[in-house]
């Protein structure tokens, strides 16, 4: 994962900061995700989404062509508008676990700072 211009993401702790926002209009925030994809047949996917706060949405779309079996696609984490108040502050971080297609089985992990209002 790669922050993108206008995301804050702490690379030690893979948090991702939404920060301050009304609930009215909500957030996104789009990271870089790298990927191996030797031996895939078809392209990453999003196979589930745990989050909390619930509404928290993402979504993956291509980057881009490949470079051999490396690919790259855009991560959209988004609150989307007109949703309920939350808070996660450190005391209270939220999460997003995204389970993909990929055949390592490894899925993306990170927790979550918001404050919308």
């Amino acid at each position: 994962l790669q922050q993108l211009a206008g995301a804050q993401l702490d690379p030690r702790t893979l948090t991702l900061q939404l920060g301050s926002f009304s609930a009215n209009t909500g957030r996104e925030a789009k990271l870089l995700v790298i990927t191996d994809e030797k031996g895939m047949t078809e392209p990453l996917t999003i196979k589930s989404i745990d989050a909390d706060p619930s509404f928290v949405t993402a979504s993956l779309e291509s980057a881009g062509e490949p470079s051999g079996t490396v690919h790259r696609y855009y991560l959209t984490v988004k609150v989307p508008p007109g949703r309920p108040h939350a808070q996660r502050t450190d005391s209270n971080l939220g999460h997003l676990k995204i389970s993909t297609n990929h055949p390592s089985g490894d899925g993306i992990s990170m927790s979550l700072k918001l404050y919308s209002n």
